[in-house]
């Protein structure tokens, strides 16, 4: 049997639950923490959901390692004549001698805890109640997943280390992480007009950027098997980027008008173009017409297919619009005609040449194209019929 201690069904995909206790809640900022597993397949949500509770593991451990009031008390004795070994020594025999040993790197060496420059903004009092708990929160998450304990030991390897992180962690997206960024920069930057220390804000220029991935064409097979598997929309959008090259964007945008989609506007000037419509693809083409979906919800159905069929990332509904680039220059060798319908630019020489085209020329190119699979008979991950 799976291991499915935690996992829930939320609309069509499976998610893990953790519940946390008033401590760690309050350490985390959340009651619960909840991991999206990005299938509706049970077998693949077991799977997935030993690593996230592995994950919830480690930010629950990491919660657990107690307030920080030894720390304040060692901040305390910093320049004092206390002996303060055998308090040390009761420390680690309570808490370990990792525990011991970051209390006195602030009472004997003098390095500030973290969270002493979370105390010393609050105490300003001049930050709203939310913006204090994000602040809180922040810090914690910075703490959870790079183990950074001192100011001083934060330089830009692991400012740079928390974003890719946070990045890899899935929990949060780009523009979330680039808060956090911009929460800790301004931390940093307070401590410094204040008390002068740290003299170097790690945080400046740091940037979240998303982690580079191939974005290929779809093999034959892979194709297939997604037009099997999709249904409506997303299945018509399939065959209509694969036979058009459209970009998504376009494909949203797009309006048939005699037997051509117009793209009215683009992301590049040459975006703006008429393709024909094969004869394959009709009938997609007046369904799409009548339902169109936005381009984040098309790319979301995508991504939840993708990972149920568990495809490679690189397979992403951009590389559609390069499945149809390659298939057309195997068809024609005028490449000003395959720019054209693809809506790229073509270099000066060939712009000077080639002249206007007709749409009749454009007709007899894509007309070329061998048609995709229909993909009509669909069967589920269960082996049963939608």
């Amino acid at each position: 049997m799976p291991d499915l201690r935690g996992v829930r069904l939320k609309g069509k995909r499976y998610w893990y639950v953790r519940r946390l206790s008033p401590k760690v809640a309050a350490a985390v900022g959340k009651s619960n923490l909840a991991f999206n597993l990005h299938t509706s397949n049970v077998a693949i949500a077991a799977q997935r959901a030993a690593i996230a509770r592995a994950k919830a593991d480690r930010i629950i451990e990491e919660a657990k390692r107690g307030p920080p009031g030894h720390f304040k008390i060692a901040e305390s004795l910093v320049d004092s004549d206390a002996d303060i070994t055998t308090w040390l020594e009761t420390l680690e025999s309570q808490h370990g001698f990792e525990y011991a040993y970051q209390v006195g790197e602030v009472a004997l060496g003098g390095k500030t805890p973290i969270e002493s420059l979370v105390e010393r903004r609050l105490a300003m009092g001049d930050l709203t109640q939310a913006t204090a708990k994000e602040l809180e929160t922040t810090v914690g998450h910075f703490r959870s997943l790079t183990g950074a304990v001192f100011v001083e030991y934060v330089d830009r390897d692991i400012a740079n280390a928390f974003v890719v992180e946070a990045l890899g962690s899935g929990r949060w997206s780009r523009s979330t992480i680039r808060k956090f960024v911009i929460k800790l920069g301004a931390l940093w930057n307070h401590s410094f007009k204040t008390t002068g220390q740290p003299a170097v804000n790690p945080w400046r220029g740091i940037q979240v950027k998303a982690p580079e991935s191939e974005r290929r064409a779809p093999t034959p097979e892979e194709l297939q098997t997604l037009l099997e598997h999709a249904q409506e929309p997303l299945r018509a959008a399939i065959r209509i980027l694969a036979m058009t090259g459209l970009r998504v964007g376009e494909l949203r945008s797009s309006r048939l008008s005699e037997g051509f989609l117009e793209i009215p506007s683009g992301k590049t000037p040459n975006a703006r173009r008429s393709v024909p419509v094969h004869e394959c693809i009709e009938a997609d083409v007046n369904y799409w017409i009548a339902n169109k979906v936005s381009p984040s919800q098309l790319t979301k159905l995508f991504r939840g297919l993708r990972e149920d069929l568990e495809l490679e990332p690189s397979v992403t509904l951009h590389g559609l619009r390069k499945y149809c680039y390659a298939a057309l220059l195997e068809v024609e060798p005028r490449v000003h005609l395959v720019n054209r319908i693809i809506g790229h630019a073509l270099p000066p020489l060939m712009k000077t040449y080639s002249g206007s085209v007709s749409r009749r020329a454009l007709r007899e190119v894509i007309d070329k194209l061998p048609p995709v699979p229909n993909g009509r008979v669909r069967q589920s991950l269960l082996g049963h019929d939608r």
